[in-house]
């Protein structure tokens, strides 16, 4: 098959029409390749195409990652995009062993390209409009890192209305039994005062 300069032209932006749309989308990866920075830097390019429908369905981002050693939030945001993209740990060991620290990026971006296109991702992405070019503002950029496919862009669960049981009725109030009032004790009857006896007479007993 003939290449022509078109062909290479659009090839190198993975074919089809470019996102233009802001969003949450969930791409699946349709080409990758090691590319340096413009400085030297180990990079990785990604192209992939929109495959979660709507009117954005098919088409496609270039997304480029660089390796930063000398910064940690750079890392983090490389390591977790390249995890997005089914790359692990176990994987970068294996296809880095061995080798000097000034190659390990080179390498593993090489070997990782062999694997990720096909693999799905999501991704925030937004224009470029702090681009130092006024030209490139339009461009639509991802934002952050990349994050993996099984996160993906699903409406949020609504909790289903939870309808209160019906109150249990209320137990009868036991109506206490009367109490006996005791009857009153018998009258005591008056003692007998005996009558006051004379000066001078014995009592009569």
């Amino acid at each position: 098959m003939t290449t022509t300069p078109l062909d290479a032209l659009f090839g190198a932006q993975g074919g089809g029409d470019f996102l233009t749309e802001e969003g949450t989308f969930t791409f699946e990866a349709t080409k990758a390749e090691a590319k340096p920075s413009s400085t030297g830097k180990p990079g990785l390019k990604v192209i992939a195409k929109v495959v979660s429908g709507g009117p954005s369905e098919g088409k496609t981002i270039t997304h480029q990652m660089f390796a930063s050693p000398e910064s940690e939030t750079a890392l983090n945001i490389l390591w977790r995009s390249l995890q997005a993209l089914g790359i692990s740990q176990d994987f970068a060991v294996q296809v880095t062993q061995n080798l000097p620290e000034g190659a390990v990026f080179n390498q593993l971006f090489l070997e990782a390209a062999k694997v990720i296109p096909g693999r799905r991702f999501v991704a925030d992405v937004a224009k470029d409009k702090d681009n130092t070019r006024e030209e490139f503002r339009d461009r639509i950029k991802v934002q952050w890192a990349l994050k993996p496919a099984t996160e993906a862009v699903a409406p949020p669960t609504v909790p289903a209305p939870v309808t209160p049981a019906p109150a249990a009725p209320a137990a009868p109030v036991a109506v206490p039994e009367p109490v006996p009032v005791p009857a009153p004790a018998p009258a005591v009857a008056p003692v007998a005062v005996p009558a006051a006896v004379p000066a001078g007479e014995s009592p009569p007993f």
